[in-house]
């Protein structure tokens, strides 16, 4: 069974560093812890501020404690827009270059050059939790989503952040489009690390060779282009699953993608050599008895 752990969305938020927490609420003061986060250490405070835009301002935006050592406020792409921020997708930290906005408090006021950014999705893991996964610090997955009534979602492009620091968590940023995040805010779902970085080579291989197969058909039967091609494509086949098993990221996904490709891999290289050589019933027989086989495995994998 899939390890389970909880996916949360995240609302607009601001994180300071104490120079602009003073500069916003007086002179030495700190802030208030009003919740714990679910992250160890984290927790969102009682004091709030206004951000800036162009176009107008967001009201009440929490301040997340504790304090940084660099500004960064983190809004969904539909409050950026409404406020006239055009805020970089980018992940917790990686504030350089982002947009800028106003930051006001009861005691004062501050201009970000930068720090405004939506964030990437991403998912806190230990190092015991990474291990267990298969994935490493910085690769980009695709999590699978089923809430208790059956409804499944797909989130790719979520960053593995390893610290043992953290505690396991999915954190999504919350927007008005994503109803499906306001509705389930919170419930079971397991990772498929098939689709880490690490693995999409194997992958990419056997997708590589299904797309080229039929190109089999454009060169003359058995001449030198025929047969680069062919053991082009014959590589593909060996080095797929060599991949996976040296990345220990073989999957179910790999397994499907390497057999289909394999099957249309021959089914188009005897369709280009058929009109060049006269076979026999009985290697005629021999081949449709290994393509059924191909098939059935395929299908009772399913």
């Amino acid at each position: 069974m899939a390890k389970e752990f909880l996916v949360e969305t995240s609302a607009r938020h601001v994180h300071v560093t104490q120079e602009t927490l003073e500069k916003l609420f007086g002179e030495g003061y700190q802030l208030t812890v009003k919740k714990e986060l679910s992250q160890p250490g984290q927790y969102a405070s009682n004091e709030r501020v206004t951000v800036v835009g162009p176009k107008k301002e967001l009201a009440n935006v929490s301040i997340l404690g504790p304090c940084r050592k660099l500004n960064q406020v983190e809004l969904s792409a539909t409050d950026a827009r409404s406020i006239g921020i055009n805020a970089p997708i980018r992940e917790s930290g990686d504030v350089k270059g982002s947009a800028g906005c106003k930051l006001v408090g009861p005691k004062g006021e501050v201009e970000l050059e930068e720090g405004v950014i939506v964030a990437k999705r991403h998912i806190h893991m230990t190092e015991s939790d990474a291990k267990e996964f298969g994935v490493n610090n910085g690769d980009l997955v695709s999590v699978l989503i089923e809430n208790e009534n059956g409804r499944k979602t797909i989130y790719g492009d979520t960053v593995i952040r390893v610290s043992n620091s953290y505690s396991l968590l999915l954190v999504q940023k919350y927007r008005w489009e994503s109803l499906f995040e306001s509705i389930y805010p919170e419930f079971g779902s397991h990772l498929w690390p098939i689709f880490s970085q690490r693995t999409s080579m194997a992958n990419l291989l056997s997708i590589l060779r299904l797309i080229l197969s039929p190109f089999l058909l454009y060169p003359e039967p058995l001449s030198p282009l025929f047969f680069i091609l062919y053991g082009f494509l014959g590589l593909t086949d060996m080095a797929d699953g060599w991949i996976a098993r040296k990345t220990t990221t073989t999957s179910k996904l790999g397994s499907y993608l390497d057999s289909i490709g394999d099957i249309v891999f021959l089914l188009f290289s005897f369709l280009a050599i058929y009109p060049k050589i006269n076979f026999t019933l009985s290697s005629l027989l021999l081949i449709l008895i290994v393509f059924v086989l191909r098939m059935a495995n395929i299908i009772s994998s399913l």
